[in-house]
């Protein structure tokens, strides 16, 4: 049955047209998963510690299938490894707010406050009117005149939701936070996934490269499991 609205708005193929549209590969053409031209800038780890290629080729001598790349095909199938694609440039991590932001850091109508910290966000009944933030150790209100976005990650999305009454009606009631709305979802289900580091000792010291992580690892402790844990 075909999607419709929503639904479709949000399958695979219309994400992924998102992806290609606002990235910048500098890698090898892939044009069925990679974009270019776009805000993000992304490429494949330059000059990798000699560490990262031997991890991959590790990983293939027991028979792990291993990528160009860890995203598009690898993440479609039961897993494998590859070096990372990172978001550096001229040795200087790209973030969010330099790639969407700082271009436009010159315009009138943009403000940046730096050391500020969103606490809520305020209503009148049930429509967002602003944010209250804490600011030079005062706790300030901003309008909104159209709409507010919070883009806070994770953690801090939900965070600021229950603050703002939107969340758990009994959760919130024991926290002694008015209710605005019922949304039980908010703040549940929040998974970490594990990490192991190991640590070795060069003969000679190597000079530092990139970032700390320069290969990718996906496989299943457990064949009969549909994706890699």
């Amino acid at each position: 049955m075909p999607l419709e609205g929503d639904e479709a708005a949000w399958n695979y193929e219309s994400v992924l047209n998102i992806y290609r549209r606002v990235e910048d590969w500098h890698g090898p053409p892939d044009p069925e998963y990679r974009g270019t031209g776009g805000p993000v800038f992304v490429q494949p780890a330059p000059d990798p510690n000699p560490v990262a290629p031997a991890m991959v080729e590790g990983a293939r001598s027991v028979g792990i299938p291993t990528f160009e790349s860890h995203n598009g095909r690898m993440t479609k199938g039961d897993g494998g490894a590859s070096l990372l694609d990172l978001r550096v440039c001229d040795g200087k991590r790209q973030s969010v707010f330099r790639s969407y932001t700082f271009p436009y850091m010159d315009r009138p109508n943009l403000t940046v406050l730096t050391h500020a910290l969103v606490t809520r966000v305020t209503f009148k009944r049930k429509q967002a009117t602003g944010v209250e933030i804490a600011y030079d150790s005062k706790t300030r209100r901003i309008s909104a005149g159209l709409e507010v976005v919070l883009s806070l990650g994770a953690i801090h999305t939900p965070k600021v939701l229950m603050q703002s009454g939107i969340g758990d009606q009994v959760e919130l009631q024991r926290l002694g936070i008015p209710l605005v709305q019922h949304l039980p979802g908010v703040g549940q289900n929040f998974q970490d996934h594990f990490r192991s580091s190991c640590i070795w000792e060069y003969r000679q010291p190597l000079a530092p490269r990139n970032n700390a992580a320069e290969a990718t690892f996906f496989w299943k402790t457990d064949p009969s499991l549909n994706t890699p844990d």
